[in-house]
């Protein structure tokens, strides 16, 4: 979930930082420049991780600003498919639910990826799974969920920032890079329909298999990785989440 991925760029020292520690200025202007902010066809950006090697900086003509070629590592995040996920249900519509991670909100699981028989509660504006015909699960706002990845999509045309889509037309929004999910197989969907316990007799119990009517009252319910890449132009598919 979480790479270490390597880039090259060109970072700037103004004259009023020269005397400054230059590592430390390197630093800042990475984070500022890179951290939650999506690369196209990398990920999200989560932390500055360590430098591989920083040139001699150089002044060029009519700019009194220093330039540093620098060789660096971010630590990004990019699930891979297959992977599987804990996040909490954000909100639901018609076409699915949408899942944050608490740092990362645009995982979305189309209506076609959850569990079968089910069906959308246009009153609750909830998504329910029709265990039997006498149980009914809810797919609550603020449930913690498990869900698998099933692809990882990136907009190479950019995006307005993930947590403040525009106001004004909010449909037209998209995220700079979105994680589809499925919650389509057993031990998958709300974590406490799974959760188990050991009963007297010495046997696992939990909502599904016991077939328990959920109470439910319509409100929320309460690997590491390597370098895998280097980049030489992050810049040209870089979009901003914050």
């Amino acid at each position: 979930m979480f790479l270490l991925y390597g880039f090259d760029d060109t970072i700037q020292v103004q004259p009023e930082d020269f005397d400054k520690n230059l590592v430390e200025q390197l630093k800042s202007s990475i984070i500022t420049k890179y951290v939650d902010r999506v690369v196209a066809n990398v990920g999200l950006v989560v932390a500055f991780s360590d430098f591989l090697e920083i040139n001699e900086g150089t002044i060029h003509a009519g700019d009194g600003a220093a330039h540093f070629k620098v060789s660096f590592r971010l630590v990004v995040f990019k699930p891979f498919e297959g992977e599987v996920i804990t996040g909490r249900i954000q909100s639901c519509d018609k076409s699915g639910i949408k899942v944050t991670l608490g740092f990362f909100e645009d995982v979305k699981v189309l209506c076609g990826r959850l569990m079968e028989p089910m069906s959308y509660d246009d009153t609750q504006r909830l998504w329910v799974w029709n265990y039997t015909e006498e149980n009914k699960l809810f797919y609550d706002l603020g449930e913690i969920v498990r869900f698998r990845v099933s692809a990882v999509c990136f907009n190479k045309a950019g995006g307005a920032p993930s947590k403040t889509p525009s106001a004004l037309n909010p449909e037209a929004y998209e995220p700079p890079m979105t994680v589809l999910g499925a919650m389509d197989a057993f031990g998958l969907g709300v974590l406490r329909w799974w959760n188990t316990g050991n009963t007297a007799g010495g046997e696992d119990e939990s909502m599904v298999q016991h077939g328990q009517q959920e109470t439910h009252q319509g409100g929320g319910g309460n690997e590491n990785g390597g370098i895998i890449g280097h980049m030489d132009d992050p810049m040209s598919g870089i979009a901003g989440l914050n």
